[in-house]
This record gives C-alpha cells, sequence and structure tokens, in this order.
C-alpha cells in the first residue's frame, strides 16, 4: 500500500525523507484485513529513524488500482509473451477502454 502526504517530525533538522513509501501489505493491515495506522507510522519511523506525524492513505479506488498495478507487476515479471514494454499504466489504460458499452451488452 502507498502512504503519500508524509510529514515527519526532524526536530528542525533539514533532511530529505521521502514523502510516499510503498508499505507492505502484511503491515498497513491487522489479522482482519483492517489498515492499522499505527503499524504503519512504526514501520516508518523504523525503516528513516524519523518519527511520523502524519501521513494520508489510498482511497478505496486507489487501493484497487495500486492491487491491479502490483498485480500486472507480479505476473509480467514472469511472463513475457503479452508484455512487450509497455508500461502498466498503458495496459490498465487499455483494459479500460475494453469495457463494453451498453449497446455492446445487448
Amino acid at each position: 500500500m502507498k502512504v503519500t502526504d508524509i510529514t515527519w517530525d526532524t526536530d528542525g533538522e533539514d533532511i530529505e525523507l521521502p514523502t510516499e513509501v510503498e508499505v507492505p501489505n502484511d503491515i498497513a493491515h491487522d489479522e482482519d484485513g483492517r489498515i492499522d495506522e499505527d503499524e504503519i507510522a512504526d514501520y516508518l519511523s523504523d525503516e528513516y529513524g524519523w518519527c511520523v506525524i502524519s501521513f494520508s492513505l489510498p482511497t478505496d479506488d486507489e487501493m484497487i488500482r495500486q492491487a491491479l498495478i502490483k498485480g500486472f507487476q507480479d505476473y509480467y515479471e514472469h511472463t513475457s509473451a503479452f508484455y512487450q514494454g509497455e508500461s502498466v499504466e498503458d495496459i490498465l489504460n487499455w483494459l479500460e477502454r475494453q469495457k463494453p458499452t451498453n449497446q455492446d451488452e445487448q
């Protein structure tokens, strides 16, 4: 899961830290599948050595899109028959254009 808009508590020090980080799903979600913001904050602090003041979580639509992108990336890492240099975004955009119209459904 990608968290964005990360604000770090650097005690006023001028340090370059990321504003977006991909957090592993097993850390971002608790055993019931709910997002665990405390675990995310702990992960970020452990990884970068600074406390987190705030961050933004993706919307449901963004989470679905991230999962699709991750799935495509994993699949195409092991399969090259279809993938010929197109970005995952290009493939998702192509799939979006393939949705049937009402006329196609009749």
